[in-house]
């Protein structure tokens, strides 16, 4: 009975995790080409208010995969199974991109392009995954309300501060740079994308030291006990770096505007609500999975 139980687990987890690919590919394909079709049929005013909606749409829709997620782990054995959900996701990802491989090689013109758009999106397949896998956690984790606590979390402040300093730092720089190469005459693009891609270089293993940092937290905390004050955490500093960032480029550009500030700090607000759900929690959740599994391993052997 327990073996029936963890296959279908498995296989509604696989199909749970295809569904989430395939509609996430499907939404950043159309992004890939549709804004070229509108603004060659439709004023800029008109172009706006689909680009909003288009918005609104992945909002709501990267929203849907963490509510899936969290009442998939209702009831769902993560504690036992947690490696084989992962497993799921990994096989529906191999098989979105394979899929949308076939269709890349059957087609032509313009859903050729869906298709390659799709192929290209597939291989960061992981940061879809990862806010699925973060709602199935809690979901498994929280026996009562689901609540944020207002308070700094200890265990992760100093290491999301560093991170967030180093994003900020980059945003700004980048903003510099974009100003004195791209709006000058005098330097070629070029220039431009090497500065860029030495910046990137730069933060990358930032960001790999964050999410080790992440991992190993994750591995020290009760995570039942102040998983809500680990997403304050993040989702403040996030905010707090958004908005620095978007004044600074508003300044920096000679471009600072009341209204589109707000405009600007009501979606980085409401991305950064939804992901804070995203890589670093989802690694601070396997964390403490994996410490689980293996202090339970532990006591079974003594």
């Amino acid at each position: 009975m327990l073996n029936r139980g963890k296959v279908r687990d498995f296989n509604q987890i696989f199909l749970l995790s295809f569904i989430v690919l395939t509609l996430k590919l499907t939404y950043m394909s159309i992004d890939a080409f549709l804004p070229i079709i509108l603004l060659s049929k439709y004023t800029i005013i008109e172009y706006t208010i689909f680009r909003n909606i288009k918005d609104i749409i992945g909002v709501l829709l990267s929203a849907s995969i963490i509510v899936a997620g969290y009442w998939f782990g209702k009831k769902a054995d993560l504690a036992n199974h947690y490696m084989d959900f992962i497993r799921a996701m990994v096989y529906s990802w191999i098989l979105a991109e394979l899929l949308a491989g076939v269709g890349w090689v059957l087609t032509d013109s313009m859903f050729r392009t869906f298709f390659e758009a799709a192929l290209a999106n597939g291989l960061r397949g992981y940061i879809y995954f990862t806010p699925l896998f973060s709602g199935i956690t809690l979901g498994w984790l929280v026996k009562e309300r689901f609540t944020v606590k207002p308070v700094w979390s200890e265990d992760v402040l100093r290491y999301v501060l560093i991170y967030q300093g180093a994003l900020l730092a980059r945003s700004v720089i980048g903003v510099y740079l974009s100003k004195t190469l791209l709006y000058s005459s005098h330097q070629p693009v070029a220039v431009y994308g090497l500065y860029s891609t030495v910046l990137s270089l730069i933060l990358l293993p930032v960001s790999l030291w964050f999410l080790w940092k992440m991992f190993e937290a994750g591995k020290q905390v009760e995570l039942g006990a102040v998983y809500g004050s680990i997403l304050y955490t993040l989702w403040a500093l996030s905010v707090a770096g958004g908005i620095i960032g978007s004044i600074a480029r508003m300044v920096i550009l000679s471009q600072l505007d009341a209204w589109d500030l707000l405009l600007v700090i009501g979606k980085g607000v409401l991305g950064d609500s939804i992901g804070v759900f995203g890589n670093a929690f989802a690694v601070l959740c396997f964390g403490y999975l994996n410490s689980r599994k293996v202090n339970t391993e532990t006591m079974d052997r003594i």
